[in-house]
């Protein structure tokens, strides 16, 4: 009895850290450097939003932190991007999405949901942002893709899986996870 109740527990160790997980983490010690690194996109008054600030591990070692933001840009629009810092609180790259780009033509209303969509046994992290977007004529859910390359933890817009997932209606992560394997 003993033995069947040990040897699980000496498996769980192994289990627990052969995944890739996003854990919240406080922006506040991101705020500066998001508003000045956003100044570089002309995106003004660039800001972490609310609760979407994420610390990316994968198999327990930590790739970065993944910082969703929002601002205006020159119009005067609202526009979203993504924040990624590998090093303490100095944020390596902004990415702008909805207001450039591919989504120029739309403003950004809010960001509805960050997650990982990919698996274990793919070779780079998969993370997908839902976005509810506006246009002149229509309020819409876009979701965009980000993948990080493990060996040198670079983030960028996967486009690819980015434009399938444009055209399947998904609107929530789980529909998003589906919508990939079909």
């Amino acid at each position: 009895m003993r033995l069947s109740f040990f040897i699980p527990m000496m498996l769980l160790p192994t289990f627990a850290f052969a995944q890739t997980s996003l854990q919240v983490t406080s922006d506040t010690p991101f705020k500066k450097n998001i508003f000045h690194k956003a100044l570089e996109k002309t995106i003004q008054g660039g800001m972490p939003v609310n609760s979407q600030t994420f610390t990316l591990t994968r198999n327990g070692k930590v790739l970065g932190t993944f910082i969703a933001g929002k601002g205006f840009n020159e119009q005067d629009d609202n526009v979203c991007f993504i924040g990624w810092s590998v090093q303490n609180t100095v944020v390596k790259t902004i990415i702008p999405t909805i207001g450039y780009d591919d989504w120029q033509a739309e403003s950004c209303r809010e960001t509805k949901a960050v997650g990982v969509i990919s698996s274990a046994k793919e070779k780079e992290t998969k993370i997908a942002v839902i976005y509810k977007a506006a246009s002149p004529n229509t309020l819409t859910d876009e979701t965009i893709v980000f993948s990080v390359e493990s060996a040198n933890s670079t983030l960028y817009i996967d486009r690819a899986l980015t434009k399938k997932l444009s055209t399947s209606g998904a609107t929530t992560l789980a529909e998003v996870k589906k919508a990939l394997t079909q």
